[in-house]
């Protein structure tokens, strides 16, 4: 098609040579090698922050003090800008906390995580690429940042402030927009320490009939409601470390029960299962005793090793097993004067005289000593070893 036979750009994009809308409104449209007008990509209203208006105006030359947030909800596109890239990547701003701010107080509309993930990649896209045009940051990467010599990390000044477009020779100055539709699909203005003058300015607007209009009207609204007091709560770094904590809190409620969470419960729950076995319940504390106390009353035999030589009742002396009560407690010192008693002075035990009495070293332990496996012995000593098999009995339970 040639040039004579094209559509009037007018036609299309409202003033001849310019769009009507969109971040770059404020440029010409671009041509193609022919001079025609380059029709617009299908999905360039798709990519995010193109469908935004651009705001390319230049401020007012008076104080303006404009937080990181601010920028970010009423003014989008501007950290397009290689100066405010520049303020936001020396005070530490990340694409993650970026987002994070754009998606608390603006209108989102992401269909899946895909979607807002691409969005999180067009910010950092973005960033690379202002960064990129100063002529000495060519090969510029978030990770190799340095800030400036002299940087100083306090300041959110904004005076007289130039979008980089209003630079170039073939730049279009839109009309000043009002104040109120810096509003459009926002959901939310900046608060607290958020928020500095520009909110001030838009908040005033809100509340009058009048059209007061951006930037233009921007000093003399701030002359009559006064200007933000900037303190370091307004400043960037402190927004960003603030973001920053608030999003790691999420994220640490958000997330399942630690490893080692796991594994300390996986390993009481094999102590227990070691204990009293999966299925069954723990019985009560002051019930484990009596309990205990009955299964080895019943199962001794089961649970000891036999002796090299077992006591057998004389077939001319028949004698019936009578056990002996599982309840027998002893007071410590109770089995220390028994002992003492036997194993200083070799006090005989009530046994038949086939068998006499071994003697022990005063180390033995009470426990192995042979009469506790004799259930007809009622002796000091037979009774102590047994009350011993017992209680080690209870510890192997416990």
């Amino acid at each position: 098609m040639s040039a004579k036979n094209s559509p009037d750009p007018r036609n299309t994009f409202g003033l001849a040579g310019y769009p009507s809308s969109g971040a770059y409104s404020h440029l010409p449209i671009r041509t193609t090698i022919t001079g025609e007008a380059m029709v617009p990509h299908s999905n360039a209203t798709k990519i995010f922050l193109r469908n935004l208006p651009g705001h390319c105006y230049t401020l007012p030359n008076v104080p303006l003090n404009f937080t990181l947030v601010e920028i970010i909800v009423l003014l989008p596109n501007w950290f397009k800008n290689k100066n405010i890239a520049l303020r936001f990547m020396s005070n530490h701003l990340t694409a993650n906390v970026h987002f994070a701010i754009f998606k608390e107080h603006r209108e989102c509309h992401f269909k899946d995580d895909y979607e807002r993930e691409k969005a999180k990649k067009t910010i950092t896209d973005e960033y690379r690429k202002a960064m990129r045009s100063h002529p000495q940051n060519r090969d510029w990467t978030k990770a190799k940042h340095s800030e400036p010599l002299g940087w100083d990390p306090k300041l959110i000044a904004m005076d007289g402030f130039v979008p980089d477009d209003a630079r170039l020779p073939q730049y279009h100055r839109l009309p000043s927009v009002p104040l109120r539709d810096l509003m459009i699909s926002v959901k939310k203005l900046p608060e607290g320490t958020n928020a500095g003058d520009l909110t001030r300015c838009v908040q005033f607007a809100l509340t009058r009939p009048d059209d007061f209009v951006f930037p233009d009207d921007l000093p003399r609204i701030l002359d009559h409601v006064g200007r933000t007091e900037v303190t370091t709560a307004h400043t960037d770094r402190a927004i960003v470390r603030a973001y920053t904590n608030h999003m790691r809190k999420q994220t640490d409620a958000k997330r399942p029960q630690r490893y080692w969470d796991e594994a300390e419960r996986a390993t009481r729950k094999a102590h227990e299962t070691m204990r009293g076995g999966v299925s069954k319940p723990q019985p009560q504390p002051q019930k484990v005793r009596a309990q205990s106390q009955q299964i080895a009353a019943n199962t001794a035999s089961q649970y000891s090793t036999p002796p090299p030589q077992v006591m057998e009742t004389p077939p001319s002396m028949p004698m019936e097993y009578q056990p002996q009560p599982a309840a027998v407690d002893f007071s410590d010192a109770e089995l220390e004067a028994m002992l003492r008693s036997y194993v200083q002075e070799g006090v005989e035990m009530r046994t038949p005289p086939a068998s006499p009495p071994p003697a022990y070293h005063p180390r033995h332990l009470l426990r192995e000593c042979i009469e506790g496996h004799v259930a007809f012995d009622d002796g000091p000593l037979a009774r102590a070893a047994r009350f011993a098999q017992r209680d080690q009995f209870y510890r192997q339970l416990s």
